[in-house]
This record gives structure tokens, sequence and C-alpha cells, in this order.
């Protein structure tokens, strides 16, 4: 308890340094600054992911990602100065981080410009990418564990982008032409939907010269996300079979609120105190009570749209019966014997593992880029962990209701067993 307290000071501390503003071009910048340590790190969050994509072109992003900044010289010299540099798209954004020591990151300026403003893209580079992808989905194949998360996202979002695969599928990669590379760059990289974070020791004039090369940018249209299919319309239960597993994975998800919502700070306690960790309840009861499983957990990802709260457990499949029931009775009974000091105990777990994390310059600006992405604002992590800290009981009570509504269950199991209950 002693170390949350301590990162949370530090924490709060670090962010009152945070300066914000809204660029010409309507880029969203934000810069903290950290002179204690010895390095810098600039993200940049492009709004869209997988609402640029469609069934025809999946995997465009991720293709993007890695074709886009393996074709420049950035890539080698930033290498060369010890630094780092990451891009890839994922559901709701696509990403690129580049982090150097505080007296390399002048030397990257130039090459950090024509990344991002003229890039060329290498159709050698393209060739050798789009195989490695091809074969990574093919590697994928034989991945149950990947393999059942993407089955339970399609079937638990319908006509829905986030039906789609990050990766994108063999079918879909194999027609991605080299032009789609500078078109998606063009449709992708404009100040309307960019969020860029500068976090660590850097100088007035390294920040300067950063704002300039994003103001470089065409202001462009911001990307209309579409929200109104996102959430589960009526309960649906379906499976697949696998003759290579011995061991089936099920999947029980909800309706669960976009990430702007006011109760996301409270449906991620809920997630915490369902499956979290090892003193939650579905490990309690399934684990240990019942003897089901090794793995059980919940998941509430941050969404754009509707999101999910998903119950998981992988267990033998002559189980999956009672392990549903005994997953909606947790689930609806919750409350009952829930202690403060299980509240609290969860409350404490979360902030723990979130302030430990972004003690780096490179995870504090992600997250601080990843939620104003989201919508919630550059200020949401100090927000974040004050909503936590307020929340009660009677808070999470009201939260029950989610599990009154349409439900998505899921189940990937040995093909000689058949057959799923409601």
């Amino acid at each position: 308890m002693k170390k949350v307290i301590f990162l949370m000071v530090i924490f709060m501390h670090t962010l009152s340094f945070a300066d914000e503003k809204v660029l010409a071009n309507a880029v969203q910048y934000s810069s903290i600054k950290r002179d204690y340590t010895g390095t810098a790190t600039l993200v940049i969050m492009i709004k869209g992911g997988l609402f640029r994509e469609d069934v025809q072109n999946n995997g465009v992003g991720s293709l993007f990602s890695s074709v886009w900044f393996k074709s420049g010289k950035l890539l080698g010299e930033s290498e060369f100065l010890g630094g780092s540099l990451n891009a890839a798209s994922a559901a709701d954004f696509f990403e690129f981080s580049l982090s150097a020591a505080t007296e390399n990151f002048d030397k990257l300026l130039a090459p950090l410009k024509t990344q991002l403003l003229s890039p060329s893209f290498n159709r050698a580079v393209f060739n050798t990418e789009k195989n490695l992808l091809l074969m990574q989905l093919e590697a994928e194949k034989d991945e149950p564990n990947t393999i059942s998360f993407q089955n339970f996202n399609a079937a638990s979002y319908p006509n829905h982008p986030y039906s789609l695969r990050i990766n994108g599928t063999s079918a879909t990669v194999e027609k991605l032409k080299f032009e789609d590379m500078q078109n998606y760059y063009d449709l992708s990289f404009h100040g309307a939907d960019m969020t860029a974070v500068l976090v660590g020791n850097f100088t007035s004039a390294q920040e300067k010269a950063v704002i300039q090369i994003l103001s470089a940018f065409p202001k462009g249209e911001p990307i209309k996300i579409d929200c109104s299919r996102s959430d589960i319309k009526a309960v649906s239960s379906s499976e697949d079979f696998d003759s290579r597993i011995q061991q089936a994975k099920l999947f029980l998800a909800y309706t669960a609120p976009a990430a702007s919502s006011e109760d996301f700070a409270a449906v991620k306690l809920l997630s915490e105190l369902l499956g979290g960790a090892m003193s939650s309840r579905y490990f309690t009861v399934l684990r240990k009570e019942k003897g089901y499983a090794y793995a059980v957990s919940s998941m509430y990802p941050s969404r754009l749209c509707s999101s999910r709260l998903i119950g998981y457990i992988g267990l033998a499949p002559e189980n999956i019966d009672d392990a549903v029931k005994s997953m909606q009775q947790i689930n609806k009974t919750i409350m009952q014997g829930l202690t403060e000091e299980d509240i609290l105990k969860a409350k404490n777990h979360l902030i723990g593992a979130l302030l430990s994390d972004i003690e780096t310059n490179s995870r504090l600006a992600w997250y601080t880029a990843f939620f104003k992405n989201l919508g919630l604002g550059f200020n949401h992590l100090d927000a974040y962990v004050e909503q936590l800290n307020a929340l009660s009981k009677k808070d999470l009570e009201r939260l029950l209701l989610l599990f009154d509504k349409p439900y998505t269950l899921y189940v990937y199991k040995p093909d000689n067993h058949k057959g799923v209950e409601n």
C-alpha cells in the first residue's frame, strides 16, 4: 500500500507539469517534462484503426505499419543511436513511437520529419513484409488461443469493424497491393485524427522542432466512428471444433460501456473483482472450489464503441455447462459477501499495476495519448486514479444491470464433444 501511495504522489507531481494545446491543423498535442530522466519519447496515435478497414482490405493497417517504417531511414538511424522505433495498428487507432536519449534526439529530427511528412515506400520491403505477414497468419492457425479469441470476437461483433482481425486474413492480405500503402497514408495521416504526446527530458528547441513537424500535416476531415452496431442485440451461443486440442476455451461476454462512459472506471473495477487476480471470484469458485481450470480471467477492453465485459476459462469439455451457469451466477451475485477490504484490494491492484507501468517515459506517453484518443482527455490518467479511489460498493451494485442484457457465449472445443447450452 505504501508503494501505491508513493507512486501516486510521484505521478500527480509529474502530470502537474503537463502542457497541452490544439495546433492550427487540429493535432491534439501534449508534453510532459521529466527532467530526472535521460530520454525523450514521442508517441503519435491516429484515430481509426479497424474503422479504416473492411472485409476487402482487412490487414492493410498492420501491413502498412511495418512497410512504412522499414522503408525509411529513421529505423536504421534510431537503432544506430540506441533509440527505439515502433509502429502498429490496433482496434481504434494506428500508433507510432520514437524513443531516444535526449542528447541524440536532435539527430533524429530530420529523418523523423521525412518519415512522417513525406515517406517513401519500398516495393521490395512491401513484398517481403507481405510474405512475412502471410506466414504469420498461417502460423496463427496453429495457435488455439489466437483462433478462439478471434472467433469469439467475430461472434460478439457481427457486422461491426471490431469483428475484423488486426492482421487481417490470408485471403484479404493476399489481395493487398503496393499502392495501398500510399493510399492508407494519404487517408490517415492528417491533423483532425491525430494525437501526439512528448514525454521526458527534452529541450525547448527539441519540442519546438517536434511541434513544427506536427503542424505541417494537412488538417483533413475527422473520421466518422459508427458505434450503432456495437451492442449485443440478442443472446447467441456458438461453438467451433478442433481435433488438435484437448481443452475447451469458453468466453461469456456482455455489452459494456465505451471508454468515454462515466462508468469506465467502475467497470474496470468490477472486472478486476470478477477475474482479475488470484483472489477474484472466478478464480476462487471455478479454480479453487470446483477445480475446473488453471486459466480463468475477466477482461474489459477500452474501446471507442461499446466494449465487452468478458469472462474466460479454459476447461475440460464435460464441465462447460456447469461453468457457464456458475459464471452467470457469480456475475449476478458478486456483491454478496463483498467487503470493503475486497474492493480496496482490487483498487490497489489496478492502480499499482498502472502506476508501475508508467514509470518509463514511453509508457506514460502511450497511456496519455491512448486515453486522449478514446475521448477521455490528456489528464485522464490522474482522473482515472481519483475515480477508482472514489468508487464505493453502491457504485458497483448498479452495474449488475449489465448482466440482465443479452450476452455472447462462445466455445472452442475438441471435435469429439458436441453441444453448447444457453
